[in-house]
């Protein structure tokens, strides 16, 4: 059966009647051709249309194998719509005429047409495409809200930024306890895990998720890993430039006020096709005020970030100790060289570059740890005698300054960055010159660094009495990567040589 479509948007004077239409589009027939006339009377910016919709409905139940028009634009005034018609007309094989234009699909002229209309229609499609896509990197980069369900924990309500109507995120109280039980208990148990806490959840039967599921590991996985409940410091911009997110604010916007929105191309759930193709995260500074301390989101996703590197292995995975040891003959670091027996040895930089003997064979990495280890809890036990001393002073944290400092080391890192790529393709003079101002800098990296190191020592936050009796009882129930923190935290250095190992606590 052919389909003969016909649309007016007012009637006019001066325009063509839906009976003049009609009576075009019949001269199309062929003598004894069964049809049906779709009507509507509608603007056509849209596809919206009764009549349009009864007839697509008629094509797809098989009823239409040609469809007729008087002009183009009554079947549509958006290329990108017609050409999605197009492709549906493909789909179920059906024919299309129009009258004025002398558009045919059945003859190769009105084929070669389509081709063209097709690549325009794919053009309006990109064209729209990007507009929305940069319409919402601006809001995102402008702190607005993008849209979907607030995280668990929060509400959303509305607010005017720079007289612009959007919304931001409100605290849930009910709801954001739950949130902060999750954090402290991942943080603070050495045996909790994300399996353990949403059982617990589950088991408790009080509360649900947002869409009123049960929890998973992936569900408490999801709120840890969010920045939308930590205050934007200085310490967590680093961390997540680490992760490799874009970052839409400079660090020195990272005042430890408000929280951060973070999501990906093409907004918040797209999945890529392929688990290895992840998108990349954009972090941006949000209008709302967060409830999870910056110290403790970055404990339990660094604590994260350890579970999975145990799994998977990698570098550094094979001494708690990794970083920390140097050769007492070159100074250079001394790095694992694995065995397939597990009796790991060490290797230094200047046996690897033929410039030093290295340490012997007979040194094993399990040798330096047991070395370490005892050293390591009696330093730590010096360390609480002198924090409960009552004549110690105990510092209150001075945050803003941490801030600062980590503030500073971002820029420092950024511009030891840039030199070391300028390097790449300047001459010998100017290349000398680059290396000299690296120098300084990494001279000024290690000052701040220790200032860091000092500061946190001092807090009392991360290295209280409290804490520091835990790592000594919990010391062998402590992860690979617990141990790891604890051992940067307090051993600048450990030499070794055939003869001897020497530690240099901080």
């Amino acid at each position: 059966m052919k389909a003969i479509y016909v649309r007016q948007s007012i009637v006019k004077e001066d325009s063509i009647s839906l009976d003049t239409q009609i009576e075009s589009c019949q001269k199309e027939l062929k003598k004894g051709e069964t049809f049906k006339v779709y009507k509507d009377q509608k603007s056509g910016k849209d596809t919206n249309r009764e009549q349009f919709q009864a007839m697509m409905l008629d094509i797809e139940e098989g009823l239409i194998d040609t469809v007729i028009v008087y002009k183009i634009d009554r079947i549509s005034r958006s290329v990108y719509d017609f050409g999605n018609i197009m492709r549906k007309f493909e789909k179920y094989k059906v024919e299309f005429i129009s009258v004025n234009e002398k558009f045919d699909t059945t003859t190769p002229m009105g084929q070669a047409m389509l081709q063209i209309v097709m690549v325009f229609a794919e053009l309006e499609r990109k064209t729209i495409q990007m507009r929305i896509v940069d319409n919402y990197y601006a809001r995102g980069k402008e702190g607005r809200y993008l849209g979907g369900k607030p995280p668990y924990g929060f509400d959303k309500e509305k607010i005017i930024m720079d007289g612009k109507k959007t919304y931001q995120y409100i605290e849930n109280f009910e709801q954001s306890e739950l949130v902060k039980e999750i954090f402290r208990m991942y943080h603070e148990d050495i045996n909790s895990s994300l399996g353990s806490i949403s059982k617990w959840i589950n088991e408790e039967n009080v509360y649900k998720t947002t869409r009123g599921n049960g929890w998973s590991n992936n569900t408490v996985a999801r709120i840890i890993r969010n920045p939308a409940y930590t205050f934007a410091t200085a310490e967590v911009y680093l961390y997540l430039k680490e992760k490799g997110c874009i970052m839409n604010n400079d660090a020195d916007d990272y005042v430890g006020v408000n929280g951060l929105y973070k999501y990906t191309e093409g907004g918040y759930g797209r999945k890529p096709e392929n688990e290895q193709d992840l998108p990349s995260s954009y972090v941006t500074i949000a209008p709302h005020t967060p409830f999870i301390e910056a110290d403790r989101w970055l404990a339990c996703n660094r604590k994260a970030d350890n579970n999975v590197q145990i799994k998977n292995s990698g570098k550094g995975t094979h001494t708690w100790l990794s970083g920390l040891m140097k050769c007492g003959y070159c100074g250079l670091a001394a790095t694992v060289a694995t065995r397939e027996d597990g009796n790991h040895k060490l290797i230094c930089g200047g046996k690897k570059r033929h410039s030093c003997d290295g340490v012997s064979n007979d040194i094993s990495v399990k040798m330096v740890e047991d070395y370490v280890e005892p050293l390591l809890l009696e330093h730590l036990r010096n360390e609480l005698a002198k924090s409960l001393s009552p004549n110690s002073e105990v510092e209150t944290p001075n945050t803003r300054e941490l801030n600062r400092l980590h503030i500073e080391l971002v820029k420092v890192n950024a511009e030891i960055d840039n030199l070391v790529e300028a390097v790449a393709t300047a001459g010998a003079k100017v290349a000398k010159i680059y290396n000299e101002k690296i120098e300084k800098l990494d001279k000024t990296r290690e000052r701040i660094t220790k200032d860091i190191l000092a500061l946190k020592i001092n807090d009392g936050v991360i290295l209280s009495p409290e804490k520091i009796q835990e790592c000594i009882e919990q010391w062998d129930e402590y992860s690979f990567d617990k141990k790891k923190d604890i051992c940067k935290l307090f051993i600048k250095v450990i030499t070794i040589t055939d003869n001897e190992m020497q530690i240099i606590f901080n």
